[in-house]
């Protein structure tokens, strides 16, 4: 065990004397390194997209890409309802039967916000 021990010694005394022997080659060398590494850093290109970590047949992005195809992106879908009074029953009786049905059968909606799904509503 003492011969493995003065053996690695030795070599590291070795390369120790051959580093400090050589040391402005060597710097040198690291300096023109770091240059050619630092030229290179403007070819890095990063992509932190959701879609860099899917495959293009991954069943979510299938469906967001139909979502989108649909809906135009997949932030917000906005309806606007045009009326003479919106808060009239009937309307307003359309609007929580469309929310409704919006919410039911569009895949991957969160939740609907509408003035007919407001619990209280006060005018002033």
């Amino acid at each position: 065990m003492t011969k493995k021990l003065e053996g690695i010694n030795a070599w590291f005394g070795n390369a120790a004397k051959t580093i400090i022997k050589f040391r402005w080659l060597i710097i040198a060398a690291v300096l023109v390194l770091n240059g050619l590494g630092f030229m290179g850093m403007n070819q890095i290109k990063q992509d932190n997209s959701n879609e860099s970590w899917m495959l293009e047949d991954d069943p979510l992005v299938v469906a967001r890409d139909k979502f989108e195809e649909i809906f135009g992106n997949n932030d917000y879908v906005i309806v606007l309802i045009e009326a003479d009074d919106v808060f009239t029953p009937e309307i307003l009786t359309m609007m929580r039967e469309l929310g409704d049905a919006l919410e039911r059968e569009v895949p991957y909606a969160d939740k609907v916000t509408s003035l007919a799904h407001l619990e209280f509503t006060l005018a002033t």
